[in-house]
């Protein structure tokens, strides 16, 4: 039998980590909209920046870089919590809540091949 004590401190993980990925989601898209404030001109005729041109484009300081890590970072803090639900349920020997956490995590990774498949 799990003691609550296991479980509460799974579900306190659980809920940082969608915390903090909401709070820096929140800080990428605050800078680029202060940026693109700043200087509009820098975002003109661009929609999205591409994944692996992130990195370069946040240390240039382009504001559509910043909403596209923000926009990343949002997808990517649910992804994260089920990885964290994977590890806790491993290690409190549920298996079958391991099982079904782990075919959510297989549908995610799915999605996302397909989605950029078509990109």
């Amino acid at each position: 039998m799990k003691t609550n004590v296991t479980n509460d401190r799974s579900d306190i993980i659980a809920s940082n980590i969608l915390l903090i990925g909401i709070v820096i989601a929140s800080i990428f898209m605050a800078t680029g909209l202060v940026l693109y404030i700043l200087d509009p001109s820098t975002a003109v005729n661009v929609v999205t920046t591409p994944l692996n041109k992130i990195p370069n484009e946040l240390k240039n300081l382009n504001p559509v870089a910043f909403f596209s890590a923000g926009i990343f970072t949002v997808i990517l803090t649910p992804v994260m919590r089920v990885i964290s639900l994977i590890f806790s349920f491993l290690q409190n020997k549920e298996y079958k809540y391991f099982l079904i956490s782990f075919m959510v995590l297989c549908i995610m990774t799915i999605s996302y091949i397909l989605a950029t498949k078509g990109s």
